[in-house]
C-alpha cells in the first residue's frame, strides 16, 4: 500500500488511478495525516489457494450448533 501527498495525487490523478485500477492500494494525506483510501472494487489478485490458512484457524466442535438467544438478540440490538 503506498502513501502520497493529495497534491502530489492533484499533479498526475490518471497516473495513481491506473495503478489502483491495478489493484494497487492508495492512501492519500493532507497535512500528513491520513484522509483518504483509494482501492479497486474489481481488481483480484486470483483465487486463494485452497489450504492457505491450514493449521493457523481452528473451527470449534460446536460452530454448527445454534447461537444462544442472548448472542442472536446482540445482533438485532439498536445501535447507539
Amino acid at each position: 500500500m503506498s502513501s502520497i501527498a493529495e497534491t502530489e495525487f492533484l499533479k498526475q490523478p490518471a497516473h495513481y488511478l491506473n495503478a489502483v485500477h491495478r489493484g494497487e492500494s492508495l492512501i492519500l494525506s493532507t497535512e500528513g495525516e491520513p484522509t483518504t483510501l483509494l482501492l479497486s472494487l474489481t481488481a483480484s489478485s486470483g483465487p486463494r489457494p485452497f489450504g492457505l490458512y491450514k493449521g493457523e484457524i481452528e473451527v470449534p466442535a460446536d460452530f454448527n450448533e445454534p447461537l444462544s438467544d442472548e448472542l442472536l438478540a446482540s445482533f438485532a440490538a439498536p445501535l447507539s
